[in-house]
């Protein structure tokens, strides 16, 4: 399985077969490779990437994959040892925090922040006894911006000294 949606990758990144016509179904079997905990690693890299780059082709896809990954089972991706699977997840992550709308947006952050994602990303990929891979780093850098862009309108916000 992991060769076949290689190959399905390999076609996708030619153009010759456009994003647009994946199938509901296509979207939800390759959600439940990402979703479940028992699939082959290199079969969740593959599939986090695919999911990655229907986030990024168009609205509509990403609106079905934001349905069918949880936010959850995308912090549980970052807590795992291999540095390729938490790569791929905070691609997946970063696609979806950047597609998103204001109010999408807004939503995840909250999450995101309930569930102290800056803890797992510092105890398990800062802190991991490997250092930090570029690719890595550079996602870590698009959370740092997107983070403080989504606060930049609390930032501007004029002080109101009668606001405790």
């Amino acid at each position: 399985m992991t060769h076949t949606l290689t190959g399905f990758m390999e076609l996708m990144d030619h153009g010759i077969v456009s994003w647009e016509n994946l199938s509901a179904v296509f979207i939800k079997k390759i959600a439940g490779f990402v979703n479940s905990k028992s699939t082959d690693e290199s079969m969740q890299q593959v599939s986090l990437d695919i999911l990655e780059n229907m986030v990024l082709s168009s609205r509509k896809l990403f609106l079905q994959v934001k349905q069918e990954v949880t936010m959850e089972r995308l912090i549980a991706h970052l807590q795992v040892a291999n540095q390729q699977i938490q790569t791929k997840a905070m691609a997946l992550l970063m696609a979806l925090l950047q597609t998103a709308e204001d109010a999408d947006r807004q939503e995840m952050f909250a999450f995101l922040n309930k569930k102290n994602l800056r803890q797992y990303i510092y105890k398990n990929i800062i802190l991991s006894s490997s250092p930090v891979q570029d690719e890595m780093a550079h996602y870590l850098y698009v959370l740092q911006s997107v983070t403080l862009n989504h606060l930049e309108t609390r930032m501007r916000t004029p002080l109101d000294c009668y606001n405790q």
